[in-house]
């Protein structure tokens, strides 16, 4: 498989924000991952890039053990990565 390219990476970065305001439209953009570590991390670090002086805590299940966050959410860290590499 190729590397990406910097162009690769504005369009990654223009789809992932089509598909967060396609869910955001939708209402329902509940997204679960299982409680691990990196899952963990991944969550932590996508709050800390939204409100860096006061990220909200992950929101965990203690029941199904699970990580409850937003798609449109994660979409949108997830662009902004993109949109850095595509610089």
């Amino acid at each position: 498989m190729r590397e990406l390219s910097k162009n690769d990476w504005r369009v990654l970065a223009e789809l992932l924000e089509m598909a967060s305001e396609s869910s955001i439209k939708h209402g329902v953009d509940e997204f679960k991952l299982d409680n691990t570590k990196e899952n963990l991390e991944l969550v932590v670090s996508a709050e800390l890039w939204d409100c860096p002086n006061d990220p909200c805590p992950a929101n965990i299940d203690k029941d199904d053990n699970q990580i409850y966050t937003d798609d449109s959410f994660l979409m949108r860290f997830f662009a902004s990565i993109a949109r850095e590499n595509s610089q």
